[in-house]
């Protein structure tokens, strides 16, 4: 198998023999690195944090599904946030979905929730004061309605989060 190489989006392919032998191309891995606005104020459970966050060209052509391979979720203050991370195909736009207020589904949006990842406390690791969880393996089977997905994340707790602090690694193949 040949070493992954980087196309200028930062996508990466890796170039195999199929089982006939024949010359392939394997999926495209795309990262997405979220940094999290936030408002510095007490959370408390079923928060909005971040309010609507558009991960730009999670594929590169639209109807092509893709593949929540990994997602690393940071907090440099030292909370260990219970959070339910929702993704979208479209824009959640008829509920309420404003950073540290609470969330109230709109009519409609659930038709375009395409996944869930729930990332619980005990799951953090602390390393001084930073804490981080990883979770990899994941075969989440995604198709956005074009190339960008959506992505609102929900307290599941009540901890207070500085600006910045919250940082979410998410890796995409493109299938």
């Amino acid at each position: 198998m040949a070493a992954p190489t980087l196309n200028a989006e930062g996508q990466s392919k890796e170039v195999y023999w199929n089982s006939s032998q024949s010359l392939a191309v394997g999926p495209t891995t795309n990262s997405q690195a979220v940094a999290v606005t936030t408002s510095g104020a007490a959370y408390i459970a079923a928060d909005v944090v971040g309010g609507i966050i558009s991960l730009l060209t999670v594929n590169s052509s639209t109807g092509r599904r893709v593949s929540l391979r990994s997602a690393t979720i940071e907090e440099k203050g030292g909370a260990a946030p219970a959070l339910k991370i929702y993704f979208f195909k479209a824009t959640p736009a008829a509920g309420t979905y404003t950073d540290n207020a609470a969330l109230v589904w709109g009519t409609g949006d659930a038709a375009n929730q395409v996944g869930v990842l729930n990332v619980l406390a005990a799951d953090y690791v602390t390393d001084v004061v930073q804490t981080s969880v990883t979770y990899s393996g994941l075969d989440m089977k995604i198709t956005p309605a074009a190339t960008t997905l959506f992505m609102l994340i929900v307290s599941q707790g009540a901890y207070t989060l500085t600006n910045g602090n919250l940082t979410i690694q998410l890796e995409f193949d493109q299938e």
